[in-house]
């Protein structure tokens, strides 16, 4: 179960039931509760636009996964790190990036889209808020 508590609002009751009802609903005799600051990573429509993306981009004959690897490989400024003494490339995860860093990606996807002549939807639900314009 999860909450998002805001700074200047009372939270003291949203603690004691959510509490109680873990209680209520299992009948451990421990809980653990995790508090840690929201960062916002990318949002579910830009999630959904990015792979929507990948789906049409298989036009291309790769799978959306070689696809996504490549994609971030390119742009997500892979670094090598020595892992016994053997150098691994190490790519950050999308599912890491904060919304504005995903909306920077997503242009990015748009920018080989367009170079290999791809044409990409834009669906109205999805794209504006996806691109943060």
């Amino acid at each position: 179960m999860k909450r998002m508590l805001q700074r200047h609002k009372p939270k003291a009751h949203i603690l004691e039931n959510m509490t109680r009802g873990v209680f209520n609903e299992t009948e451990c005799d421990e809980v653990i509760v995790e508090m840690k600051p929201n960062k916002e990573t990318r949002s579910v429509k830009q999630n959904k636009l990015y792979w929507k993306w990948l789906g049409v981009l298989t036009e291309t004959g790769n799978s959306q996964g070689a696809l996504h690897q490549y994609l971030a490989q390119e742009y997500l400024n892979p670094e090598i790190e020595e892992v016994q003494g053997k150098p691994i490339l190490v790519i950050k995860s999308t599912t890491t990036l904060t919304v504005k860093e995903f909306a920077d990606y997503l242009e990015r996807v748009q920018e080989f889209a367009d170079e290999i002549g791809c044409i990409l939807p834009r669906p109205e639900d999805l794209y504006l808020e996806s691109m943060m314009k």
